[in-house]
């Protein structure tokens, strides 16, 4: 189900009304749940046993760590008058250690899923090289990769973070933390928001504003434009140099020389831009439809007079992801 596929339209659209015609505003978190169920679930079914094993890591590393933070202040609050400076930093340093050892194992365990399978095609080649199979046998042993596996670990690990740091609340109910974790509009290409800024707004009921609604149509239609238009007319052209055969040529016609290249490569730069920023426009104005703020991802990053404004414009929210 493509962002720009009509079954999408239509999912989206079904999703917007459900939301808002559902009378008990303070549970329409729920609706937004099932929504994002579907779509995972219509879209990764067979892999759907990784984003679960995630969002379950997460969420029980995360209530243990806050439950030791709990326990650290009222034991040292109850011990004050009894015990020593030393001991009294003794005991917070133990607690701090248990905290570190289960964050610790957590990403292990997330980020080793995500390398295996984003790897993995990259491994089983090589594993059919050095038995001397094959290479047409390697796909048979090829795992495909769950939808959005690098966006919803990056999320779900930046929440962990906070957690470990103490500058969020954990959420008590798996359920709306769920949500935070699989909300479709941001699980196939971005932005990888972060908790403080978006789980509010999800849980928080939204009405259905004209100002919102007509911000978020024009998003999506931007996004769609750049999408079907620019991203797809310059991948034909992209497709085409290459069927002919790029630089090289064929036996048929001769490579194309320095001035096709360069127009190809620029024209590449475009192509990924447009079908990648696209992609948000049209998460971000889905969501702002229903009265949510998605991050901003990119800001014109062509336009950048370095390297360092450039990463500052592109990608935005993994670059902050990677700061913090």
């Amino acid at each position: 189900m493509a962002l720009t596929s009509l079954p999408f339209a239509i999912f989206a659209i079904i999703t917007g009304i459900l939301y808002f015609v559902y009378p008990k505003k303070e549970q329409r978190w729920v609706i937004l749940l099932i929504a994002s169920c579907f779509f995972y679930l219509y879209n990764s079914f067979r892999y759907a046993a990784f984003i679960v094993v995630t969002i379950l890591s997460i969420y029980f590393a995360a209530v243990k760590m806050d439950d030791i933070s709990a326990e650290t202040r009222k034991t040292v609050k109850e011990k004050k008058a009894e015990w020593s400076r030393e001991e009294k930093k003794a005991f917070k340093e133990a607690a701090g250690k248990r905290k570190k050892r289960i964050l610790a194992l957590t990403l292990i365990l997330n980020f080793g899923i995500l390398f295996l399978l984003k790897y993995f095609n990259f491994m089983s080649g090589s594993i059919a090289a050095l038995i001397g199979a094959s290479p047409e046998s390697a796909p048979q042993i090829r795992l495909l990769l769950p939808l959005g596996i690098s966006f919803y670990t990056f999320i779900a690990t930046g929440y962990l973070i906070d957690v470990y740091r103490e500058t969020v609340t954990p959420e008590r109910n798996i359920f709306k933390f769920a949500l935070f974790v699989s909300f479709f509009p941001q699980i196939v290409q971005g932005p990888i928001s972060q908790y403080g800024k978006l789980h509010d707004q999800l849980i928080e009921p939204h009405d259905l504003e004209w100002t919102n609604f007509k911000q978020g149509i024009m998003n999506v239609t931007w996004g769609l434009f750049k999408k079907l238009v620019i991203a797809d007319c310059a991948w034909k052209a992209i497709k085409a140099y290459y069927d002919n055969g790029g630089i090289n040529g064929t036996e048929d016609m001769p490579g194309y020389g320095g001035t096709m290249v360069l127009f190809i490569t620029l024209l590449y730069a475009l192509q990924l831009y447009a079908d990648f920023s696209g992609g948000i426009d049209i998460s971000r104005g889905i969501c702002r439809v229903i009265g949510i703020d998605l991050e901003v991802n990119f800001r014109q990053p062509y336009f950048s007079r370095s390297i360092s404004e450039y990463w500052r414009r592109w990608h935005i929210t993994l670059g902050a992801w990677m700061k913090n």
